[in-house]
C-alpha cells in the first residue's frame, strides 16, 4: 500500500472513531429511543424465537420489520446476551448503515475514480458532525429508519433498473426484490418510496428516453406487487392490517380524492410546519440541490435524454423531490401524521447535501486540501464526540431511574413469584431487563383479556400470583388509560385483595400467594381498535 492510500485508511480509522464517540453520545442522551416499548419489541422477537418459541405463535405488529430490522438483529441477539447492549450495537449499526447508503450513492453519482478513502471520510466526519442533530430516529430500533436506509439503496437499484443498457434484467429483479421485502415489512415504503417511483418512472419515459416496453413493464410490476404484497398478511394467521391500524386504507384514499383541496391545504400546512420546527432541513435541501448541480460535471452521464435529465444527479435530486412530496402528502393527510412518518423529510436532504458538498470537494479541491479540509473536521468532530460524550447520563443510570428492576428482582425473589400480569407499556421492560427467572404477560386491563399486540400465545399460563400497576399509566387519560391500565377493582373482584403490596419507583407489584391467584378470561384481545371483554 502506497503512502496516499495509508494515509487515507488512517483517516478513515479516525473518522469513524469519532463517528462512533459522536453517536454513542446521542444513544446515551436518547436512551428511551432504545428502551421504549416499542423499540424493545426487536429484541422480544427476535430473542424468543431463537429460544424456541415457534415464529407463528407471534403476532406481529402492523409493520412487522422483517427486513432489515429482524433479520438484521438475529445475529446481534444471538452474539450479544445483553439487551441493552444488543440495543445499542443495533442503534449504532443503523447510522453506519446510513454512512454506508450514502457512500453508494455518492459512488454512483461521482463515480468509483472519484471516490477514495479521502471522500469515506469526509462522508463520515459530515455525518459526525450533522446526523446527530437533526432527529433521533437513526438510533431507534423499529422506527422506520431501517426502512428508509433501504430506501437509500432502493434510489440506485431504481435507475439502474430503469435506464440500464440492454434488458436490465437483472436490476429489475433486484428492484422486484427489494420492493417485496420492503412492502411486506412496512407499509411506509409505499409511501416513501413506490409512489415517488411510479412517478420517477413515468418521467423516465417523458425525459429519459426510456422505451414504452420497459416503462410499462416495471410500472405494472410494482402496481401488482402493492395488491399482491399486501394481499399476503390477510391469509396469515396472527396479522393486522396495516392499513386498517393506520388509517391508510381505501377510506383514506377516497377522502383524498373527494376533498383534494383539503387535501392539499393539509399538505402545504405540514409543509410549512416542518420547515419551520427543522429549520435545517429547507436549508440542506438547498445546498444539497446547489452541490448537485455543481456536481453534475463530474457526475456520470448514462442516458441519452431531454433537457438534460441524463446526468445521475440532476435525476437524483428530481427523484429527491418526488419522495418529499409523497412523503409530506401522505402523512398530511394521515389521521396521526407521527414524527417517525416523516424521516425522509428529514434525513434525505442532509444525506443529499452530505453527497454533494463531499462530490463537489473531491471534483474541485486537490488531493492536499481534501486532506486538510479531512484533518480540520477531525478536530471538530473530535471536540464535539468529547463534549457529547461528557454531558450526558450512562444508559444504565437511565434505566434505573425509569424502571426500577432492582426493586422488582427483589419482591420476585423474595416471595417466589413466577408468572405475573402487567400492561402492555411495561411487560418487556419487565421480562428484558430483569434478571430473574418470573415471566410478565400483558393483559387488556380494562377486561384482564390477554392482550396479544406485539406478543406470542407460546405458553400462556391459566393464572398468575403477581400484577404490575402501572401508576404512569394510571395517571394518563385517554387510550392510554383504556387500553393499557389495568383495572385494579376488577382484579380484587376476581382475586382478592393482594396479600402484599411492594411499591417500586413508577409501578406497584401485587402479590398473590398461593391458593390465591389470578384468573384472566381466555378470549384474546386480537385487535387494539375493538375492546375486548
Amino acid at each position: 500500500m502506497d503512502k496516499s492510500k495509508l494515509t487515507g485508511v488512517i483517516v478513515l480509522m479516525l473518522s469513524l472513531v469519532v463517528h462512533f464517540f459522536c453517536f454513542s453520545g446521542l444513544i446515551s442522551a436518547h436512551p428511551e429511543r432504545l428502551l421504549e416499548v416499542d423499540s424493545l419489541n426487536l429484541s422480544d422477537i427476535t430473542r424468543s424465537i431463537l429460544s424456541g418459541v415457534p415464529v407463528a405463535s407471534w403476532q406481529f405488529p402492523p409493520s412487522p420489520y422483517l427486513f432489515p430490522e429482524i433479520l438484521f438483529h438475529f445475529p446481534i441477539a444471538a452474539m450479544v446476551p445483553n439487551v441493552v447492549m444488543a440495543q445499542v450495537v443495533h442503534a449504532y449499526c443503523l447510522s453506519l448503515g446510513f454512512l454506508v447508503a450514502q457512500a453508494v450513492l455518492l459512488r454512483y453519482i461521482a463515480g468509483p475514480k472519484v471516490v477514495g478513502w479521502i471522500g469515506v471520510s469526509l462522508l463520515t466526519l459530515g455525518n459526525a458532525l450533522l446526523g446527530t442533530m437533526i432527529d433521533h430516529s437513526v438510533i431507534s430500533p423499529m422506527y422506520h429508519f431501517g426502512t428508509f436506509v433501504a430506501l437509500l439503496f432502493g434510489i440506485v437499484v431504481l435507475d439502474r433498473a430503469l435506464l440500464s443498457s440492454s434488458h436490465g434484467l437483472g436490476w429489475i429483479f433486484a428492484l422486484t426484490a427489494l420492493c417485496v421485502l420492503l412492502i411486506f415489512s412496512d407499509w411506509l415504503f409505499v409511501a416513501w418510496f413506490v409512489f415517488p417511483a411510479l412517478g420517477y418512472i413515468v418521467l423516465g419515459y417523458m425525459f429519459l428516453g426510456v422505451s414504452l416496453q420497459r416503462t410499462v413493464g416495471i410500472f405494472i410490476l410494482m402496481g401488482a406487487l402493492i395488491g399482491v404484497v399486501r394481499t399476503v398478511p390477510y391469509l396469515l394467521p396472527n396479522a393486522f392490517s396495516p392499513q386498517g391500524m393506520s388509517g391508510t386504507g381505501f377510506s383514506a384514499m377516497f377522502h383524498v380524492l373527494s376533498a383534494p383541496l383539503e387535501s392539499l391545504r393539509r399538505f402545504v400546512e405540514l409543509g410549512v410546519e416542518v420547515s419551520a420546527g427543522q429549520t435545517q432541513v429547507p436549508v440542506a435541501l438547498g445546498a444539497g440541490l446547489i452541490a448537485m448541480w455543481l456536481l453534475r460535471e463530474s457526475s456520470v452521464t448514462d442516458v441519452k435524454a431531454r433537457f438534460g435529465y441524463g446526468n445521475r444527479s440532476i435525476r437524483l435530486a428530481l427523484l429527491t423531490l418526488l419522495i418529499l412530496g409523497a412523503n409530506l402528502f401522505v402523512v398530511a393527510n394521515h389521521h396521526q401524521a407521527p414524527a417517525r412518518y416523516l424521516i425522509p423529510v428529514y434525513y434525505l436532504p442532509v444525506a443529499l447535501f452530505l453527497i454533494g458538498m463531499t462530490g463537489l470537494l473531491l471534483k474541485r479541491c486537490s488531493q492536499a486540501l481534501c486532506y486538510a479540509l479531512a484533518v480540520t473536521l477531525l478536530v471538530v468532530g473530535g471536540l464535539k464526540a468529547q463534549a457529547v460524550w461528557s454531558t450526558h447520563v450512562t444508559i444504565k443510570e437511565w434505566v434505573s431511574s425509569r424502571f426500577d428492576i432492582a426493586c422488582f428482582d427483589a419482591a420476585v425473589s423474595q416471595h417466589t413469584l413466577r408468572n405475573g400480569i402487567a400492561d402492555h407499556l411495561q411487560v418487556r421492560q419487565l421480562n428484558l431487563l430483569a434478571s430473574g427467572d418470573a415471566r410478565v404477560f400483558q393483559v387488556y386491563g380494562g377486561a384482564l383479556t390477554p392482550f396479544w399486540f406485539q406478543s406470542s400465545r407460546h405458553a400462556y399460563p391459566e393464572r398468575f400470583d403477581f400484577a404490575v400497576i402501572n401508576q404512569r399509566a394510571k395517571q394518563a387519560g385517554g387510550l392510554t388509560r383504556v387500553y393499557y391500565y389495568l383495572n385494579e377493582s376488577l382484579l380484587n373482584e376476581r382475586a382478592g385483595p393482594p396479600d402484599v403490596r411492594v411499591q417500586c419507583q413508577g409501578f406497584d407489584l401485587l402479590v398473590y400467594h398461593s391458593p390465591k391467584s389470578i384468573s384472566i378470561d381466555r378470549e384474546f384481545c386480537d385487535h387494539v381498535g375493538l375492546p375486548c371483554g
